[in-house]
């Protein structure tokens, strides 16, 4: 982009970052991630940009563009995984359905089966 396009590109996501970050963040829910799609988009865009600024309404191309993203993200395998702050533990032995007296006849009941 050496015909002063790359000014224009520059001027144009400075002023719709945030804008974008917000419509990024109601989509996901997470500020991280919305950093992220904005972040891909933006990228994204610098590679289309010499298309994208002759196109009609540029704030819609590019609103188009995040909200491909993200669904583009969601269909990942990756985006189902669930990252917890500490490892989910088991219930305690108390909590655990029936009683000490239930389990050990259950273990009577199947030490008493032919192991075929």
């Amino acid at each position: 982009m050496s015909d002063g396009s790359e000014d224009e590109y520059v001027e144009y996501v400075s002023a719709r970052v945030p804008a974008l970050r917000r419509l990024a963040y109601m989509l996901s829910g997470d500020g991280h991630r919305a950093d992220d799609l904005v972040q891909q988009t933006i990228t994204t865009l610098y590679v289309k940009w010499g298309r994208a600024r002759t196109a009609d309404n540029l704030d819609a191309y590019v609103r188009t563009m995040l909200v491909r993203t993200y669904l583009d993200e969601k269909r990942l395998a990756w985006a189902r995984v669930r990252l917890f702050r500490e490892t989910p533990e088991p219930p305690p032995a108390e909590e655990q359905t029936g009683n000490v007296e239930d389990r050990q006849v259950v273990r009577a009941a199947l030490s008493r089966v032919p192991r075929r």
